[in-house]
């Protein structure tokens, strides 16, 4: 595989991972992928989250490892998440710049020119506290944000 390029679209569910327990969301994005050679990729991916605590624009990086010469592949990378706040009179949610490193694992199929890509990860954030309560004009941050879940679905055309 010689140095391609390929820009795609992607869709997928994010698990939110809380002490008390999970919170679904659904993520959009576009993609720019490079191929560096046949053992590496890298890829660009800005998009939207939209969940009920986990709103907001993103933009991940990350390097695409294939191991062995089939479709499985190794995604190492960092996504930055522009958290939208709010909330009501006790509870807010954090408005902040989150930064989730990300690993997971892939799998991508090519037709001509076409990519489609099942790709599994875990993204661990940081802050960690994603709500916060008022109480007697003080904020106090919880450390109930564990960890994401993402399941996504690309599908890309090469250049």
């Amino acid at each position: 595989m010689s140095q391609t390029t390929s820009l795609g679209i992607g869709n997928g569910v994010d698990i939110l991972i809380f002490d008390e327990g999970f919170e679904a969301g659904l993520n959009l994005n576009l993609s720019i992928n490079y191929s560096i050679n046949q053992l590496m990729e890298i890829e660009f991916r800005p998009g939207v989250s939209i969940a009920s605590n986990f709103n907001g624009f993103y933009f991940g990086g990350y390097l695409k490892i294939f191991p062995i010469e089939t479709p499985i592949y190794l995604i190492i990378g960092l996504k930055l998440h522009g958290n939208v706040g709010g909330g009501g009179n006790s509870t807010k949610i954090r408005d902040d710049l989150y930064m989730l490193p990300t690993l997971g694992i892939g799998y991508k199929i090519k037709v001509q020119k076409t990519f489609l890509s099942f790709e599994l990860s875990y993204q661990k954030p940081f802050p960690n506290g994603l709500t916060y309560s008022i109480i007697a004009d003080q904020y106090y941050y919880s450390d109930d944000f564990n960890g994401v879940i993402g399941l996504n679905i690309g599908f890309a055309w090469e250049l």
